[in-house]
C-alpha cells in the first residue's frame, strides 16, 4: 500500500527496511528510472494535454468532450485519465468544474471571477461578458474576506445567441 505523498514517499518509507532489500542500491535507481519515472512524466504529458485542450475552447466541455479531443493528439489515453486529470485539476483550482443538476459535468479552464449563461434550449454553457455583468462581478468580488465569502459562482440562465432567434417570434 502506497501512504499519503505518493509513490515518493512510497520509496523512502520502504527502501530502509531491513526485510525488504528489493529497493536499496542500484535496484533502486533501476526502478526509478525504468518504472517511476517513465510514470510520472506520462502523467505530466496527459495533464498537459488535457489542459491545453481545455484551454483552447470556450465552449465549457464535458469529460467526454475533453477526452476526444486529446485522444487526437495523444491516442493511447483513456477516458478514465480525463476525469482522473479534470478532477485533481478542479480540486487544485487549476480549473472550474461546473457542476449542475441533471445535466453533465462542464469544466473551464479560466478561473478568474466571470459569469456564465446557461442556454436553456441546447444546454451550452457560454462565458457572459457585458458592463452591467462586470459591475456585478465587482461588487460580489468585493465581498471575498467578508461575511466568510471565500469564493462565488454565478450562473444566469437563458437562451445563447444561437438558440434566441429560433425561439422569437416576428
Amino acid at each position: 500500500m502506497i501512504p499519503e505523498g505518493g509513490v515518493r514517499a512510497w520509496i523512502l518509507f520502504e527502501a530502509p527496511s531491513k526485510k525488504n532489500r528489493f529497493f536499496s542500491g542500484k535496484r533502486l535507481a533501476l526502478f526509478l528510472r525504468m518504472i517511476i519515472i517513465p510514470i510520472m512524466k506520462l502523467n505530466t504529458e496527459q495533464k498537459r494535454i488535457v489542459w491545453e485542450e481545455l484551454a483552447s475552447v470556450k465552449s465549457h466541455p464535458t469529460a467526454d468532450e475533453v477526452y476526444l479531443m486529446a485522444k487526437a493528439r495523444l491516442p493511447r489515453i483513456s477516458l478514465a485519465t480525463v476525469y482522473r486529470n479534470l478532477d485533481k485539476m478542479a480540486d487544485n483550482g487549476e480549473i472550474l468544474r461546473l457542476d449542475i443538476p441533471g445535466r453533465k459535468m462542464r469544466f473551464d479552464a479560466r478561473t478568474d471571477d466571470h459569469c456564465h449563461l446557461r442556454c436553456e434550449c441546447c444546454g451550452s454553457v457560454i462565458d457572459l461578458e457585458t458592463e452591467d455583468v462586470d459591475a456585478v462581478l465587482s461588487v460580489l468580488s468585493g465581498l471575498k474576506g467578508k461575511c466568510g465569502v471565500r469564493s462565488f459562482s454565478l450562473e444566469l440562465r437563458g437562451l445563447c445567441p444561437a438558440c434566441e432567434p429560433e425561439t422569437t417570434d416576428d
